[in-house]
């Protein structure tokens, strides 16, 4: 209380006396911060709240700001801010946060320092007598253990990333560890004992004499100690840390009596010079500090964390970028975590509480309610916000450093964790881990991170396979998971495979689909001619051979023959009228609800144009010439070389065509997935694709399946099977409002048989209003 009070009286006195000398001002408070550690029996008994040095820095701090914007030469340090650097006061300062001398120091020094190098213009941080300390600060920030000061440290480590992020070629700073480990716990023997006591502030004519610390009479163990370890590093450290740095401090008295200057920011060869550091170093300090505080309970200091991290990984320095990504823990660590907090989701999640979910990193945690919460959800929210970040990360980051991290997720949880939990007999149930691999898919939008995804799920190879072989274990284990015994299992792959399909992918599209069509060898060449109206007459195929086939007007996609030929009408027909008229579940044309699936498909198709502009897919359906075929189609890469003309869909197609196949006895979620599916296939315009599933009337060889066949197979199994039910024209007709949800429910051994023929009569019109949209773009 006494020494509050004899400082409010100081103050008193200072306001009424004549202006004092800045450079004095700043001397007098360093000596009254240092005078707390004459008295060896005080200095660990007293908490720094009850010491008058947070003032004393404050004032510091003040004084240096007053000096510099009343500094007229920008750029140049004053005498103050030169007695700092000069006499190493922040080197002082860091040893007594080392120690915690007295408790509270620590975060007190790392307040006191951040504000320094953040609201000084000058830059101080190529300064040895700056960047010394504060690489040894770095070291002190661990968030491994719980600290009630991570907080002010998670404070301090950011402010760095944010002058790096506006000065990234100062990232060498804090990329050579054999710096801090030669000055860790030393200062230099060039400490004055004006740096300790104040009492003999610079003068005009010079700098200070350097006397060692072991002469002033400061008492305390800390200072002891300090003093013993200068004298072991003396100038050795000094001079090879200014070697690694690049950058000097002239300590030499200038004999004009002016203050000597310092070193400013690297010359025009430190870029050279701070790559060689950058290869030459191992771990990135400031990085490796701010990995450490990622796993702490604070979750404001994780955000603050992983924000530092972005800032790092985003530097646009190709060396540091491939410094990290290949020396430092980063993608381990983040990895990690990814996998830990997904092997602590229970095991008894409901797969349908996924769906509602929508998390991101961040301190915008879900608001719980009890309607949403459900067990596990906690857990749940934390892996995905970590996923989020993941997937942040890889998106803003150095293609170097995101390209690395994608490659790690894919390596240590896509391969090891979620690969094993989905392929592994009596692992984790596999509706939900589909479930959680569709959420997964969904999340991720980095394209890297996103590729990498895709690739792990369809395979690597684009070339196509041979009929029960397979190059990619996962795919073909989805795809045998649509014929699982449990309908809920098929359900959630078939969704699995719709979020799949709805990624901006060439390759996903090329492995499950395309590379089956590319030769044609669906198309019966010996009934082409007998059947050539199926496009159009004669004379208009003609036309089209001698005229150009594309027309790259704006906002249209090209005019394409396959796309839009001009028996549209037959084959519009042909889907709507595939069900007997007796058969439909509404006779009024009016309730058909054509037309809205006109508009759905137009708005649908339009985005489907955009989304695949970038594929340079052909736009007309053509036979490859000989030498391509010859060359592109061989026995080594085509199934059907070896085999004639035999036609093989793929496994994915030829997946569809079963489940299609079996409509009439399958649940009504099945159907409406599968359905869609392929509503989604035939909405791209791939002219192979689109004339092999919306073309009835190509001629196709009997032996090859396509689209409108297998329609025709459900079609006729309805029109044997239904009529045997007892008014089946009124049980149809509320089978459609039921599942309108306007109807009561029918007798359940009737209700699949029923709803499967609503089913196929809003696919058939769902399928004409595609090709018919289709058809209006391309004409």
């Amino acid at each position: 209380m006494l020494s509050r009070f004899s400082t409010v009286i100081q103050n008193a006195v200072d306001a009424l006396a004549p202006p004092v000398p800045l450079l004095d001002d700043f001397t007098y408070h360093w000596k009254m911060v240092m005078k707390f550690y004459v008295n060896k029996d005080t200095v660990c008994k007293t908490i720094i709240e009850s010491t008058n040095i947070p003032a004393h820095l404050d004032q510091l701090l003040k004084i240096l700001l007053e000096e510099e914007a009343a500094s007229h030469e920008s750029g140049t340090a004053g005498p103050c801010l030169e007695y700092l650097l000069q006499h190493r006061l922040l080197d002082l300062l860091t040893t007594l946060a080392c120690t915690d001398c007295p408790p509270g120091m620590r975060p007190f020094t790392l307040s006191f320092i951040r504000r320094l190098i953040t609201q000084l213009k000058h830059p101080l941080l190529p300064h040895i007598s700056v960047y010394g300390p504060i690489q040894r600060l770095i070291s002190l920030c661990n968030g491994r253990l719980a600290s009630p000061t991570e907080s002010v440290e998670i404070q301090f480590l950011c402010a760095l990333c944010g002058l790096m992020c506006t000065n990234p070629h100062l990232t060498n700073i804090f990329s050579n560890q054999q710096t801090t480990e030669g000055r860790r716990l030393s200062t230099s023997s060039s400490l004055s004992s004006a740096s300790l006591d104040g009492a003999r502030p610079t003068s005009g004519a010079g700098a200070p004499q350097n006397i060692n610390m072991c002469d002033c009479e400061m008492g305390g163990d800390i200072l002891s100690c300090s003093c013993a370890q200068a004298h072991d590093s003396d100038t050795k450290a000094d001079s090879a840390g200014t070697a690694q740095m690049g950058s000097t401090v002239d300590f030499s008295t200038h004999n004009s009596g002016e203050p000597h200057g310092v070193a400013a920011s690297p010359g025009p060869s430190s870029p050279a010079q701070s790559n060689k550091s950058s290869e030459s170093s191992g771990k990135v300090l400031l990085l490796e500090a701010l990995l450490s505080f990622l796993h702490s309970a604070d979750s404001r200091v994780v955000v603050k964390a992983c924000e530092g991290v972005m800032v790092m990984a985003s530097l646009p320095s190709d060396v540091f970028a491939h410094s990290v990504a290949c020396r430092s823990d980063l993608c381990s660590i983040l990895v990690s975590k990814l996998n830990a907090l997904f092997a602590a989701i229970p095991p008894d999640i409901d797969p349908n509480d996924l769906d509602d979910m929508q998390v991101n990193w961040g301190l915008d945690s879900p608001v719980w309610t009890e309607s949403s919460q459900f067990p596990g959800c906690r857990q749940v929210a934390a892996f995905l916000g970590w996923l989020d970040y993941c997937d942040q990360l890889v998106r803003e980051s150095h293609p170097i450093i995101g390209n690395a991290l994608a490659s790690c997720v894919r390596l240590e949880f896509l391969d090891c964790v979620l690969g094993p939990a989905l392929l592994e007999p009596g692992g984790a149930d596999e509706v939900l881990i589909t479930a959680f691999i569709s959420k997964c898919l969904k999340h991720v939008s980095a394209p890297a991170l996103l590729s990498e995804f895709l690739y792990w799920l369809v395979g690597d190879s684009r070339e196509p396979e041979l009929p029960g072989m397979s190059t990619s274990p996962v795919r073909q284990h989805l795809l045998n998971n649509c014929f699982h015994e449990r309908d809920e299992v098929s359900l959630e792959t078939l969704r699995l495979f719709e979020v799949l399909l709805e990624k901006p992918s060439e390759h996903v599209l090329y492995c499950l689909v395309l590379v089956y069509l590319t030769a044609r060898n669906y198309y019966d060449v010996s009934a082409s001619d007998s059947l050539i109206g199926s496009w159009s007459d004669e004379d208009e195929r003609e036309r089209q051979r001698e005229s150009p086939l594309l027309d790259f007007s704006p906002g249209s996609s090209p005019v394409s023959r396959t796309l839009a030929p001009s028996s549209i009408n037959k084959i519009i027909n042909s889907f709507i009228f595939l069900l007997p008229q007796h058969l439909h579940s509404t006779t009024d044309p009016d309730e058909s609800g054509y037309e809205q699936y006109v508009q759905d498909a137009d708005r649908q198709y339009q985005s489907c144009i955009a989304r695949c502009a970038c594929y340079a897919w052909p736009t007309e359906a053509t036979f490859p010439e000989p030498a391509e075929y010859d060359d592109s189609h061989s026995s080594d890469s085509c199934p059907e070389a070896d085999h004639g003309h035999h036609f093989y869909e793929g496994p994915f197609l030829r997946m569809l065509f079963t489940r299609l196949v079996r409509l009439p006895y399958q649940p009504y979620e099945i159907n409406l997935q599968l359905t869609g599916l392929v509503s989604h296939l035939a909405m791209l315009p791939h002219p192979y694709l689109h004339e092999y599933l919306l073309n009835p009337l190509l001629p196709v060889h009997s032996e090859a399946n396509s689209l409108f066949s297998v329609l025709q197979l459900v079609a006729g199994e309805l029109v044997s099977q239904v009529p045997t039910i007892k008014n089946y024209k009124h049980l149809l007709n509320s089978t459609r409002q039921k599942l309108l949800g306007d109807g009561d429910d029918v007798q359940e051994e009737e209700n699949s048989l029923l709803e499967s023929v609503v089913v196929l009569e809003e696919f058939c019109k769902e399928v004409a209003a595609i090709t018919f949209v289709k058809f209006h773009h391309s004409s």
